[in-house]
Formats: structure tokens, C-alpha cells, sequence
């Protein structure tokens, strides 16, 4: 798979806020369900537990978030969640790849910004062999 491979694609979003009726693994199951029969070729899910409940039952590409404020950062904070994503079926991660402050740690990214270089920050290799993508939200 490649992204190309999604352009021009339908991509649905199911997500549930904390505090929204819908709000269980079930409900976002089922949207999921009814986006994918009504042709989305893929899905975009937040939290470990949805991505791993709708990987179970769907075939469709699971792009993958994790939303929790880490200083600045408030999609996908660290390199874990993004494994961990991975680990739970997503087949893209998506994450903050601005230069807002982050955790700094071994396992994770520090803003990366010399004089005249991007702004971007800069990210540990991802594991040898992986076939998973990361994609920037915009």
C-alpha cells in the first residue's frame, strides 16, 4: 500500500469526543462498518482500542491517531504511541510534525530548526523493515 494508492479517495473519520453519546469501541465499530459498505476505501480512528476493535473487522487502511497534550503536542505525542498504534493494526500513523515543544527523551523528536533549515523536527528511524507510513494531519 502507498499513499498514493488513497488519492482521491474517500477517507472517514470515525471518532467520538470523551463526553458524546457514541462514545464506546461498539458505536465507532459501527460507523466504521457503514463508512467502509458505503465505499470508504479507508479509515481514520483514534485510540488504541478503536483502531484494534475495527482492525478486526475491517480490511479497508486504518490511519491512526492517539489524541493526549504532551507539552505542546496533542496528536500522536511520542514515538510510543505511534508504535503502539502500529502494534494495535494501523497501517498509517498519523502525528504533530510541527516544531511546537515536545517531550524530549531518547525515544522521541526535538525541534529541529538551524538557521535556515525546516522547520520540521527530525525523527528517530523508524524500526528496519516496517512497512507502515506516517502522514502528517493537515
Amino acid at each position: 500500500m502507498t499513499i498514493d494508492a488513497l488519492e482521491g479517495s474517500l477517507i472517514v473519520s470515525c471518532q467520538a469526543e470523551a463526553d458524546s453519546p457514541f462514545r464506546s469501541t461498539e458505536f465507532i465499530c459501527a460507523f466504521a462498518r457503514a463508512a467502509v459498505a458505503q465505499g470508504a476505501r479507508a479509515l481514520r480512528l483514534e485510540g488504541l482500542a478503536d483502531v484494534r476493535a475495527v482492525r478486526a473487522r475491517e480490511q479497508v487502511p486504518i490511519i491512526g491517531i492517539v489524541k493526549r497534550r504532551v507539552r505542546e503536542v496533542f496528536i500522536t505525542p511520542t514515538v510510543q504511541d505511534a508504535h503502539d498504534l502500529c502494534d494495535a493494526g494501523a497501517d498509517i500513523v498519523a502525528f504533530d510534525a510541527t516544531h511546537r515543544a515536545r517531550a524530549v527523551s531518547p525515544n522521541w523528536c526535538r525541534p529541529c530548526r538551524p538557521a535556515g533549515k525546516s522547520p520540521w523536527p527530525t525523527f528517530p528511524p523508524w524500526p528496519k523493515g516496517s512497512r507502515r507510513l506516517m502522514r502528517v494531519p493537515t
